[in-house]
């Protein structure tokens, strides 16, 4: 019996173990992660004058993060991956469902086998049938770590492809929104380590939230 409570008992871990990571895997630790990458550092206007960038350089700011999570676009492409989300959810507690009865049906035999009442030859009928259903639990659980690793893969493959599509079109929008104001400079202040301070006046992050929203359309 030892071996099936170590398969019941591993599955049961397997699935506990999902919630935490997949398939709601740590989106906004990794959403960070990626736009942190994309710094924004330096957006040229043309040919400057190098006694001004020396002297008087125009600087503007922008919140990425901001800008990002309140895009119609990437809403959009969001509320899409949080549906897949859910949809994978489903067939996870339906797997989960189908090993939890399993492990039930195993138990019952169990308690048959145990049975002092019952000749060796019962005894031996239900013992093959435990043998086979600790085999279909085993199967039942690379099912589940088949589907967990799969899905996660995909989410987070999705997720990526969705911030670097949309932190593209916020990069050029940011660059074209600069240039048009004649700065030199664009610092992205969702940075917190990168930005120290930025008065007001040089945030330039709801002019770009709004000339994104108005090509969404």
């Amino acid at each position: 019996m030892i071996s099936l409570m170590n398969s019941t008992s591993h599955l049961e871990h397997v699935s506990k173990q999902f919630y935490t990571t997949s398939p709601t895997f740590h989106k906004t630790l990794y959403m960070k992660k990626i736009i942190s990458l994309i710094l924004l550092p330096v957006l040229a206007t043309g040919i400057l004058n190098a006694q001004r960038v020396a002297t008087n350089p125009k600087v503007v700011a922008v919140d990425i993060e901001v800008v990002l999570t309140s895009y119609k676009k990437f809403q959009d492409a969001k509320k899409k991956l949080d549906s897949s989300k859910e949809n994978a959810q489903d067939e996870i507690e339906i797997l989960k469902g189908e090993g939890k009865a399993l492990v039930d049906k195993a138990k019952s035999l169990e308690a048959n086998i145990k049975n002092p009442a019952l000749n060796a030859t019962a005894q031996a009928k239900y013992k093959q049938e435990f043998d086979e259903l600790r085999k279909q639990i085993q199967q039942k659980e690379r099912d589940l770590l088949a589907y967990i690793q799969r899905t996660d893969a995909v989410l987070k493959q999705r997720l990526k492809s969705i911030l670097e599509l949309h932190m593209g079109e916020i990069r050029d929008m940011t660059t074209l929104v600069a240039k048009e104001k004649g700065a030199d400079l664009a610092l992205n202040k969702s940075l917190k380590d990168f930005v120290i301070y930025s008065a007001d006046y040089f945030d330039i992050t709801q002019d770009v939230l709004t000339r994104l929203n108005a090509t969404a359309k």
